[in-house]
C-alpha cells in the first residue's frame, strides 16, 4: 500500500511541483477534503494578500494561527515578497521556541504575528486571540483545516460574538474572520483525477470526517470501479494482492509467530460451537479460538533479499531507541 498526499514539496518549489507516486496495486489516500472543490491556490493567495493589506492599512492587527512547519514558511514568503512589491514597514513577528516579547501584543500600531498552534486551541494563538479578538480593526486568517471543538472551528462555523474558551473565560469576538483554504490537502476533483490517473486495484482513504469520506468512497466505486476502503481508527482491513515477494523471516518474528493469542467466547448452545474448538474440560458452552495475527516489518533493501522483522529488531538495525509515545 503506498500513500500519497497532493502537497508542494517545498515553497521555493513550483506551487504544481508534487512528489512523482510509484505505481502499485494500492494506495493510502488523504481525504481531508472528500467533498470540497477548491479554488486555485493562485487565487486563494491574492485573497489572503488583499485581506491581510486592507487589515494593516487601518491600523489593526492580523493574527494568522499556522502549524509550527511548512505552512507558516510559504505564507511568510508570500508576505514578505507582497511586503517588498508594496513597500510596507508594517512589522510581522514569529513565534517561536525561543521566548517571546509578549509587550508585541498590546503594542501599538499595525502588525502581523505568525502563532502556533493553527487551531486556536491552546498556547501562544489562544493567548494573543484573548487580546485581538474584541478590536473590529483585528483581523484573524485560518489557512487550515480546524477539528470540531476547537476555537478555531468555531470561528468559521459562523460569525460568532462571543466564544467560550474554557469554562472561566469567555471572548467578545468583534474582529473580521477570514478562512482561506492553504491546508497542502488536495480536493475531491484532485483525488479523483489521481484515483483515475493511477488506476489502482484498491484504495485507502484516512485523515478525514466519517460522513465526507463515506460520499467519496461511493464515488471511486461507482465512477471508477475501484474497491474503496475507509477503515476507523484501530481497525484492521486486508486487502488481497496479487504481488507476492520471497522474504526470509528472522528467528524472533518466528517466535512471536507462535505465541498463542487465545479469546474465549460463549455459545448460546452446543450445536453453534466449533466442536473442534471446544476445550471439553471447561465447559460444552465456552469456545476458544486462537486469533494469532502476523505483525513485522518487511525490510527492502537493495542488492539483498527482503526480510520480515520483529518491530524492536528494526530499531536495532537502524540504530535507533525506542520512544515512549
Amino acid at each position: 500500500m503506498t500513500s500519497l498526499s497532493l502537497q508542494p514539496l517545498c515553497p521555493a518549489l513550483p506551487p504544481n511541483h508534487i512528489i512523482a507516486p510509484s505505481w502499485g496495486s494500492g494506495y493510502e489516500i488523504t481525504s481531508t477534503y472528500a467533498t470540497t472543490i477548491r479554488d486555485s491556490k493562485y487565487a486563494r493567495e491574492r485573497e489572503f494578500l488583499k485581506a491581510v493589506h486592507k487589515c494593516v492599512s487601518g491600523g489593526g492587527k492580523v493574527l494568522i494561527p499556522t502549524f509550527a512547519l511548512g505552512r507558516a514558511q510559504e505564507l511568510c514568503i508570500l508576505l514578505d515578497d507582497y511586503w517588498e512589491r508594496m513597500n510596507l514597514k508594517v512589522p510581522i513577528y514569529f513565534s517561536s521556541v525561543h521566548k517571546f516579547d509578549k509587550s508585541i501584543i498590546d503594542a501599538p500600531g499595525p502588525c502581523v504575528l505568525f502563532a502556533t498552534p493553527g487551531m486556536i486551541r491552546g498556547g501562544l494563538s489562544l493567548e494573543v486571540f484573548k487580546h485581538w479578538a474584541p478590536s473590529e480593526k483585528n483581523l484573524v486568517t485560518l489557512p487550515g483545516y480546524c477539528v470540531v471543538g476547537t476555537v478555531g472551528h468555531k470561528l468559521t462555523s459562523g460569525k460568532p460574538t462571543k466564544i467560550d474558551t474554557d469554562p472561566d473565560t469567555q471572548i467578545d469576538v468583534r474582529c473580521q474572520i477570514h478562512q482561506l483554504a492553504f491546508s497542502p490537502h488536495t480536493d475531491s476533483k484532485g483525488i479523483m483525477d489521481l484515483v483515475k490517473f493511477l488506476s489502482p486495484k484498491h484504495v485507502m482513504l484516512v485523515h478525514g470526517e466519517k460522513p465526507k469520506m463515506a460520499s467519496l468512497k461511493e464515488r471511486i466505486h461507482s465512477e471508477l470501479g475501484i474497491p474503496c476502503y475507509t477503515p476507523a481508527n484501530n481497525e484492521t482491513v486486508s486487502i488481497p494482492s496479487t504481488h507476492y515477494v520471497n522474504a526470509e523471516a528472522s528467528d524472533t518474528f518466528i517466535r512471536n509467530c507462535l505465541n498463542p493469542n487465545f479469546t474465549f467466547r460463549k455459545c448460546n448452545s452446543v450445536d453453534t460451537c466449533n466442536s473442534t474448538l471446544i476445550d471439553r474440560n471447561l465447559t460444552p458452552e465456552l469456545q476458544v479460538e486462537d486469533e494469532r495475527v502476523v505483525d513485522g516489518v518487511l525490510v527492502m533493501e537493495n542488492n539483498k533479499k527482503a526480510k520480515i522483522v520483529q518491530r524492536d529488531e528494526l530499531l536495532l538495525m537502524l540504530d535507533e531507541k525506542k520512544h515512549e509515545v
